[in-house]
């Protein structure tokens, strides 16, 4: 599934493993390749709200906020689970679903 974030097409890719990195690692960026990988085996409530924390990642990254406060994990994980309590999350999936069946 592909989601527009800033101008950008970002693909959500979702994985089993992150290729060595630690356990608790559930999603990550690749900004250079444009793709959002969240962990396969997270509940469907968790995966949602971990792509919000990733899209606020892409958010500040393409806003230039790169190794500031604005950015640490604290910061990003509060913005996510306002937009997750609002139902961004739900509303995001549901039209880029409905997006790409018309692309």
């Amino acid at each position: 599934m592909k989601i527009p974030i800033c101008g950008h097409e970002y693909e959500i890719v979702y994985v089993d493993d992150f290729r060595g990195e630690a356990e608790k690692l559930i999603g990550r960026v690749l900004h250079g390749h444009h793709i959002i990988e969240i962990r396969d085996s997270l509940p469907q409530s968790q995966k949602i709200e971990t792509i919000l924390h990733e899209i606020g990642h892409c958010i500040l990254w393409h806003q230039g906020h790169l190794g500031e406060e604005l950015t640490s994990e604290a910061a990003v994980a509060a913005f996510a689970n306002g937009l997750f309590n609002l139902g961004v999350g739900e509303f995001l999936l549901e039209k880029a679903k409905k997006e790409g069946k018309r692309g």
